[in-house]
């Protein structure tokens, strides 16, 4: 499901949904914008990144403070630009933080690699849950995880 400003749009499940984002904020993160206490990542979380649009999976842990690793990274390489970001659920993608590696758009596809981003210096703590492969132009994920206590 998508949320959108002042709509829901839903799909089935296996549908791809193809379209142009004018401003309208795609939003697949529900939510309330909040970062609870009890939901503020610490190393060792992770999250199953779920493809939303295209076909993208992995397993995303917090190494370290600035460190978060993605195993079994699988992404067709698609789309125009493609970047990971932290984000808040809930909350539109002007509050994003950008991970390193630039654009993962590629000629030819990942399949189970093991990736490292790198979160900047600058990036708070405590006011992100989830990582997502956003595509840039579009506005929409390609794919995100919420990080979770793997111990709960």
């Amino acid at each position: 499901m998508a949320y959108l400003r002042g709509c829901i749009l839903k799909i089935s499940v296996g549908s791809t949904l193809w379209g142009v984002a004018t401003g309208c904020g795609l939003l697949p993160f529900p939510g309330d914008g909040e970062v609870q206490a009890d939901e503020i990542p610490d190393i060792g979380w992770e999250a199953e990144i779920h493809p939303f649009v295209e076909k993208v999976s992995g397993v995303a842990t917090i190494v370290d403070r600035r460190t978060i690793e993605i195993r079994d990274f699988t992404y067709d390489g698609g789309g125009l630009n493609t970047r990971f970001y932290l984000v808040a659920d809930g909350l539109g993608f002007s509050d994003e933080i950008e991970l390193s590696g630039g654009n993962w758009v590629r000629g030819e596809p990942y399949e189970g690699e093991t990736v490292r981003l790198e979160i900047p210096e600058e990036a708070p703590t405590g006011e992100w849950n989830l990582i997502t492969l956003w595509e840039v132009p579009v506005g929409v994920s390609f794919g995100h995880g919420q990080f979770l206590n793997p111990d709960d």
